[in-house]
């Protein structure tokens, strides 16, 4: 019978299977971390479509004020002083 070697891996071959192994490890936590990171960029996209949308609706509540209070501009800065007592 002859004599076989047994071949010892590579410390680089070692260092990469063992690398490889972590990997699988952590897998399952960066699988989660990725779903956690998902549903927080769902949450924040709802959020910034709803302050665009109370952007609009307080623009137009501004801008009807200001359709009120133009044509009598004068008027209502002139009362406005007189009621506050200066």
């Amino acid at each position: 019978m002859a004599q076989e070697k047994i071949k010892k891996p590579a410390p680089q071959e070692t260092e990469a299977v063992e690398e490889e192994e972590e990997a699988k490890d952590l897998t399952p936590v960066a699988d989660e971390a990725k779903k956690a990171a998902d549903e927080a960029i769902d949450e924040i996209d709802k959020a910034l479509a709803e302050n665009e949308e109370r952007k609009e609706d307080l623009d137009s509540l501004l801008a009807e004020v200001d359709e009120l209070i133009e044509p009598n501009a004068e008027e209502f800065v002139r009362d406005f002083v007189q009621r506050g007592g200066e």
